[in-house]
């Protein structure tokens, strides 16, 4: 995959397969949805909290996290993503890497 096909950026900082078989990447230009036929970049006003997504996690109810550089984590339910930063309670809001613990927490 390439900007030709319709990446938001060359830059792709992590992938993902989810369980419905979308394969997300995280770009220095925004998050870009695959469905086997084309690429869709999930804009802003869906809820994107930053352009550079560095990270991404599917959680066990199927909602997709994000992590930022800059503007914390963000969690996609399919139409609108929910952000958390640093004012809510974050150590910080440069997010580079997710992951569950026990119990499925993100």
């Amino acid at each position: 995959m390439t900007r030709n096909d319709g990446l938001a950026h060359a830059r792709v900082r992590d992938v993902l397969e989810g369980r419905d078989g979308t394969i997300w990447f995280a770009t220095f230009a925004g998050l870009n949805r695959y469905d086997g036929t084309s690429i869709t970049t999930v804009a802003g006003d869906r809820g994107v909290p930053a352009d550079s997504i560095w990270g991404l996690l599917e959680d066990s109810d199927g909602g997709l996290w994000l992590g930022t550089s800059g503007a914390g984590v963000g969690r996609f339910d399919g139409s609108v993503i929910q952000t958390m930063n640093a004012a809510d309670g974050l150590s910080g809001n440069l997010v580079q890497a997710l992951c569950t613990c026990h119990g499925g927490n993100v």
